[in-house]
């Protein structure tokens, strides 16, 4: 995606947002300009276009990925014991085609564990009112699937928290190493235009690269996405007993720095 687009020429409405945000408080963390620019709930990227025109993930590529992922579900109803009842937890589910390739798959290959299946899709585009047009659309069983605004508070899910491309589309912050220095790199705005600025690392940045043993190399620029393991602790403690399975892509940290 090209964010400069989504919060400029593309989006003059979001840009203006932006650029009032910054001019009342002053420059913002990368972070907080990703939150707008991708998940405001009027011109955010994923509300005002289609992801699919842009990009194309597994799903969208063959159904043989969620046939894969039905395949690995059906292996963890076998490990805990073949249960009357197995909860999928879809989160980030977007245009809910994985679930309809897993669901359909199950249908077919698996019909004794699809009959135990309560398949819950939650995305931050995904509401009451427009679930049932994109099951529709996806080709979704409706009565096979339940709507969450978000992960449960308590441990509660019996069987598999699942999400592809998820935490690599959360807001990250953005730091730079210069003259051997690490700095976190915010966004104000010169002249209209939104521009990089340098400002010192806040603390859970600076716990973060003390965590990993390593900082980016001299004139780096990197990401440091916090949002994700907070995520991933939310999805641990939201199991009552089964298994967290997340896909996404990407380096190993000693190379990525």
């Amino acid at each position: 995606m090209n964010l400069s687009n989504v919060a400029t020429e593309d989006n003059p409405a979001l840009r203006q947002l932006i650029l009032d945000r910054i001019r009342s408080s002053g420059p913002i963390p990368f972070s907080e300009f990703l939150e707008l620019a991708l998940y405001h709930p009027r011109y955010g990227y994923y509300f005002a276009c289609d992801p699919s025109l842009d990009y194309r993930s597994s799903p969208n590529v063959h159904p043989v990925f969620g046939a894969a992922l039905a395949r690995q579900l059906a292996a963890y109803w076998q490990q805990l014991g073949r249960p009357a009842t197995f909860e999928v937890f879809e989160a980030g589910a977007g245009s809910c085609r994985l679930a309809a390739d897993i669901l359909g798959y199950l249908s077919q290959a698996e019909p004794e564990f699809y009959a135990t299946i309560r398949y819950v899709v939650q995305d931050v585009t995904l509401t009451p009112d427009s679930a049932p047009a994109r099951l529709d659309a996806a080709g979704v069983p409706e009565a096979k699937v339940d709507v969450a605004a978000a992960l449960p508070e308590t441990p509660s899910i019996f069987g598999c928290i699942l999400s592809n491309e998820l935490l690599d589309a959360l807001p990250f912050r953005r730091v730079r190493k210069r003259g051997g220095v690490l700095y976190e790199l915010l966004v104000g705005e010169e002249n209209g235009r939104f521009v990089d600025v340098e400002a010192e690392p806040r603390p859970e940045i600076r716990a973060y690269f003390e965590a990993l043993g390593l900082e980016p190399a001299e004139g780096c620029d990197a990401e440091v996405n916090l949002v994700a393991p907070a995520w991933m602790t939310r999805a641990a403690r939201a199991l009552r007993r089964g298994f967290l399975l997340t896909f996404d892509y990407g380096y190993e940290a000693q190379e990525l720095f």
